[in-house]
């Protein structure tokens, strides 16, 4: 883990340029349609990918310093507002990228996977006591 300032603002925007052109290079085998770096207007969102099917939001981050990440951090960082925004999109998903775990992110997406309606994940996923 790098010395905070500096060295760690230089190597997280290196694996920001390093997931940029990976995505551009899924582009190239023809596994989306078009990558858009920094799109103005989005703060919270590095790069955009379009597919036939879908639009993608990702969000770079190279790690945190607690070695996971939490709820508590990707909102006070606005993430979770910029997630519900993509999640209202037909075609939207996010992307959060980071050599970080977020397991609370990570369960919250299983229950999704598992729910058979919006109303069902936030009654039985969400409020539910034993989950």
């Amino acid at each position: 883990m790098p010395l905070p300032g500096g060295p760690a603002n230089k190597l997280g925007n290196r694996y920001e340029a390093w997931w940029a052109m990976a995505e551009l290079a899924r582009m190239l085998r023809g596994e989306s349609k078009t990558v858009r770096i920094e799109p103005p207007g989005r703060n919270k969102v590095d790069v955009v990918v379009k597919t036939d099917s879908q639009t993608e939001y990702h969000q770079v981050k190279r790690s945190t310093p607690v070695g996971k990440w939490g709820l508590t951090d990707l909102k006070s960082m606005g993430l979770l507002d910029e997630i519900k925004r993509v999640a209202a999109d037909d075609d939207g998903r996010f992307v959060f990228v980071s050599g970080s775990a977020v397991p609370e992110l990570s369960e919250l997406c299983e229950r999704a996977s598992n729910s058979s309606s919006l109303t069902e994940f936030h009654d039985r996923f969400l409020d539910a006591k034993t989950h």
